[in-house]
């Protein structure tokens, strides 16, 4: 049982991939988290979604929490992550950044003092080397 002056020690599903990478980093610039492939409190998953079933279950037979980043997901597996969720705390977060949820809270702001009679829209674009970028314009 951990204790609240011990680190919260995180797994890294993909520990090679952009995000895992990032995680590790921002771990290492404090001492409040740890990594810890072996006795996590809690796994992160930013892999892909051939991976999915994979980190699910690697999740429910250590019985800690998952954070599920990945995109690109369907609705098979949106009936996965349903179904471990009866086993376990699943978080799922097809996008973590800070910026991301601000600029949904101030859109929600606009809508409720705008009201119906305006169109709000948000065009979420990636880099281009994330695996599931889809761009509507491909620039040279």
């Amino acid at each position: 049982m951990r204790t609240d002056e011990q680190p919260i020690r995180i797994s890294l599903f993909a520990p090679n991939g952009r995000m895992g990478r990032a995680i590790a980093d921002a771990v290492a610039q404090t001492d409040e988290f740890a990594i810890d492939q072996d006795h996590a409190d809690v796994l992160i998953d930013f892999s892909a979604p051939s991976a999915l079933q994979a980190s699910l279950d690697r999740a429910a037979a250590a019985a800690i929490p998952i954070l599920v980043g990945t995109t690109g997901l369907d609705d098979f597996a949106d009936r996965r992550i349903a179904a471990a969720a009866k086993d376990i705390a699943v978080l799922r977060a097809a996008n973590t950044s800070l910026g991301v949820a601000l600029l949904a809270d101030l859109v929600e702001r606009a809508a409720s003092v705008l009201g119906p009679e305006w169109d709000i829209e948000i065009v979420e674009m990636h880099h281009r080397q994330k695996a599931d970028a889809r761009q509507a314009r491909r620039w040279l």
